[in-house]
């Protein structure tokens, strides 16, 4: 399944958090479209999850509208004022704007890795255990190669993000020079913090950990 890793990390084991198929059908008879089946099961398992689906990034099932250019609205970074949307006519790919006002324009990324980019980007900051620092890039070559840490492979180019994990219940952001870790777990927490021991920034270390 193609949100496996997602469910490790926010420790989901069923569909308790998604909404219904009678919702999910419910919604495209309101639209008068069909929802691409990766959205149907992404809805399906995370469409009531207070942090995955959060601050309409991405939008809950009912927050879902078409747009007057004819566009399903799917996304919108509050802070920039971004929104992605998809043609309900040509799922296979996502839309990207800007601005809220700019003009919609096509970008080669599947709707499947736009959500993975996002959801694994937002939960650096939405994890209880949450780090922040600048490493070296030579050294981050270093434990990929060594199989300390894990490329994850996300077929984007609205995004200069990439994504590593050191376990299961963890997850790394690297933007530019600035590497952003979440972890659901202390002990994995702790362990992925020492991978690169010297370049967290101790203001941005927030231990509110799980108890094991």
């Amino acid at each position: 399944m193609a949100f496996e890793k997602i469910k490790t990390l926010y420790e989901i084991q069923g569909e308790e958090f998604g909404n219904s198929i009678s919702e999910i059908i419910q919604v495209e008879k309101e639209l008068g479209i069909n929802l691409p089946p990766i959205m149907r099961e992404f809805y399906q398992l995370f469409g009531k999850h207070k942090i995955i689906v959060h601050d309409e990034s991405p939008r809950a099932l009912t927050e879902l509208f078409i747009n007057d250019e004819g566009y399903l609205e799917i996304f919108l970074n509050q802070m920039t004022g971004a929104r992605w949307a998809i043609d309900p006519n040509n799922t296979t790919s996502t839309l990207f704007t800007i601005t809220p006002t700019g003009k919609w324009y096509p970008i080669k990324a599947s709707i499947k890795d736009f959500l993975l980019s996002e959801i694994y980007w937002a939960s650096c900051t939405r994890l209880a255990c949450r780090a922040l620092g600048a490493p070296a890039i030579d050294l981050l070559e270093l434990k990929i190669e060594t199989g300390q840490i894990e490329l994850l492979k996300i077929n984007a180019d609205f995004s200069n993000l990439r994504f590593y994990q050191s376990s299961p219940n963890n997850i790394f952001a690297l933007q530019d020079n600035l590497i952003s870790l979440g972890s659901n777990n202390k002990a994995d927490f702790a362990a992925a913090l020492a991978i690169f021991e010297k370049t967290w920034l101790p203001s941005f270390i927030v231990p509110k950990l799980k108890e094991e």
